[in-house]
């Protein structure tokens, strides 16, 4: 599964505002499918998922998903070896998306490479911070680096940066704000999301109920026993 390096690898923000719109015009029907690890609750991958995606992922046990640009089934590890083994599925609300709760078989999930060459184990392996105005023309010297190098590497670079150019002109006026302020940043290679809180334990909780109440009421009782026994 390839992309545009530029937007995978850059630090300037290039969000696509018209991703629903384009899968819309598809034409496919599909719902959302956010893809987490079961275990350590990481968010993978944010997808799309037709009835037969979801029937396969039900059979099969593993993730499959359904690529809405390529319009076909996209089993998730096929290619990478970076297979999903399914733990659970959740319904949202509105039934109108997917939770898939999935065992990682190896490290990565994403089809991007770290600077190592490894496959990334989650598709957000960038954070969006607040850009300051010192490190404005630090974001501009590393995007046009990789850029050269993008160019290098691909005859059509000359294309993509076309395409680029003409959708950021059509972009909103808060849409360039957006881009002007903020950067992404790279998170540590080691990074990892905190733990989830532990769960409420309802039976710990009325235990210590009912034990604060028999505490009480043995107070109450030794003090009704001393009150009488002064009478």
């Amino acid at each position: 599964m390839g992309g545009d390096r530029l937007k995978e690898e850059g630090l300037t923000l290039a969000l696509d505002w018209n991703k629903v719109g384009k899968v819309a015009k598809s034409g496919s029907g599909v719902v959302p499918v956010c893809v987490q690890d079961a275990t350590t609750r990481e968010v993978l991958i944010l997808a799309y998922a037709n009835d037969e995606a979801l029937r396969l992922t039900i059979e099969r046990k593993l993730c499959v998903l359904f690529s809405t640009s390529r319009k076909e089934l996209w089993i998730k590890g096929d290619t990478s070896g970076d297979y999903l083994d399914l733990d659970q599925i959740l319904v949202n609300c509105e039934q109108n998306s997917l939770l898939y709760l999935v065992v990682p078989r190896r490290r990565g999930a994403c089809h991007t490479r770290d600077h190592d060459g490894r496959t990334r184990r989650s598709c957000y392996y960038r954070a969006l911070v607040v850009l300051k105005d010192k490190d404005k023309k630090d974001q501009v010297k590393d995007d046009s680096r990789l850029e050269e190098k993008t160019r290098q590497r691909s005859k059509s670079q000359d294309e993509q940066t076309s395409k680029r150019s003409k959708s950021q002109g059509e972009r909103s006026k808060s849409q360039v704000e957006l881009a002007k302020h903020h950067r992404l940043a790279f998170l540590p290679p080691d990074y990892s999301p905190p733990p989830p809180p532990p769960a409420h334990d309802i039976t710990a909780v009325e235990t210590q109920r009912s034990l604060a109440s028999a505490l009480a009421l043995c107070a109450a009782g030794f003090l009704l026993g001393v009150a009488v026994a002064r009478r």
